[in-house]
């Protein structure tokens, strides 16, 4: 799959930092924007290929054994290949988070970003992801960075704190069929999502939870 990696790249880093240039009407579901729907359909793809990544690892660990030095070189190429994926898309993300936070607030167009992005650093420690451990201390820091921001949104600021705790209380990891499962879910959604962008303005909620 690591033959694709540089092409999914390329389209994840310029799909989310794409700027949020829309004009939300207060009744406006901000996920039923152009730029919504594409950084919904870029955090789920973002999720699929940590799965796949996990799962052609997982593959090559299993054959250690039968040729230790061959399967061993293989599978610290595939760590270093899933790295490589997130050295490249990460700085686009944090842009973005970073650009929709101001002093005191984080704008509301901001907000199902970083929901989205918290909802993906709870998706990498509930299936075991190493990438977790890699970027701690900086995601640590931005989600610290929150909590006196938006006080008035309670399910925003539960977030914050859900995502926050995963790091000094990781949970137990979950079957990767029930994630798989979850993931489905969030495809049929992102297709909903554009099916229904394109026929109505109607508003709704998107986002899964685990």
């Amino acid at each position: 799959i690591f033959d694709f990696q540089d092409n999914i790249t390329d389209l994840l880093s310029l799909a989310l930092k794409q700027p949020f240039n829309e004009v939300i009407a207060g009744d406006v579901n901000y996920l039923y924007t152009h730029s919504g729907e594409l950084a919904y359909q870029s955090f789920v793809l973002v999720k699929i290929w940590t799965v796949l990544c996990l799962q052609t690892s997982k593959l090559q660990e299993n054959k250690i054994s039968e040729a230790p030095k061959l399967h061993q070189r293989l599978a610290n190429n595939l760590t270093m290949a899933e790295r490589r994926f997130w050295n490249s898309i990460w700085p686009s993300i944090r842009k973005q988070l970073i650009s929709v936070t101001e002093d005191k607030d984080v704008l509301p167009n901001g907000v199902p970003y970083w929901e989205m992005f918290m909802d993906l650093i709870t998706f990498l420690h509930l299936i075991g992801s190493d990438i977790v451990m890699l970027y701690s201390q900086e995601w640590c820091t931005l989600l610290d960075s929150l909590i006196n921001k938006n006080e008035e949104v309670t399910e925003f600021h539960h977030k914050i704190r859900q995502a926050r705790s995963m790091f000094d209380d990781p949970p137990l990891k979950m079957q990767q069929d029930m994630l798989i499962t979850q993931l489905f879910v969030e495809m049929r959604e992102a297709m909903r999502l554009y099916f229904e962008i394109n026929s109505s303005n109607v508003g709704g909620r998107l986002f899964p939870y685990y």
